[in-house]
C-alpha cells in the first residue's frame, strides 16, 4: 500500500517546475552575507551616532528577571487560607467541648 502511495506521487509530480524570480536576487544575498561584504546605506558619523543612542536607551530599559531569577516571596496567609488549614480541626475541637459539657451536665 505505502508503494503504491509513493508511485502515485512519483507520477504526479510536476516536471516543468520555474524558479521564483527573486531567487537570483536572495542568492546575491546569501554570497553577501558569507563574505560579509554588507554596504553601509549611511555615514560612519551616522552610525555611531545611532549606536550612542541605542546604548542610551539601553541604560534605560529595565529587563525584568526570569521566574527562574526572582526571590520567592512567601505569599501572604489570609483567613481563608488558616480558615481552610484548621477549618476541620477547629470543628473537631468544637464537638469535643460540646460533647465534654454535655456529659458534664448530664451526670
Amino acid at each position: 500500500m505505502v508503494g503504491m502511495i509513493k508511485l502515485v506521487h512519483l507520477l504526479r509530480r510536476r516536471r516543468d517546475t520555474v524558479a521564483a524570480p527573486f531567487v537570483p536576487a536572495l542568492e546575491r544575498v546569501r554570497e553577501m552575507r558569507d563574505d560579509a561584504r554588507w554596504e553601509p546605506l549611511c555615514g560612519a558619523n551616522q552610525i555611531q551616532k545611532q549606536a550612542d543612542r541605542v546604548s542610551q536607551i539601553r541604560e534605560q530599559v529595565t529587563i525584568p528577571h526570569l521566574a527562574t531569577e526572582r526571590q520567592r516571596v512567601a505569599p501572604r496567609m489570609g483567613f481563608r487560607v488558616w480558615l481552610d488549614l484548621f477549618g476541620p480541626a477547629l470543628v473537631g475541637i468544637t464537638a469535643l467541648l460540646a460533647a465534654l459539657v454535655i456529659y458534664v451536665l448530664t451526670d
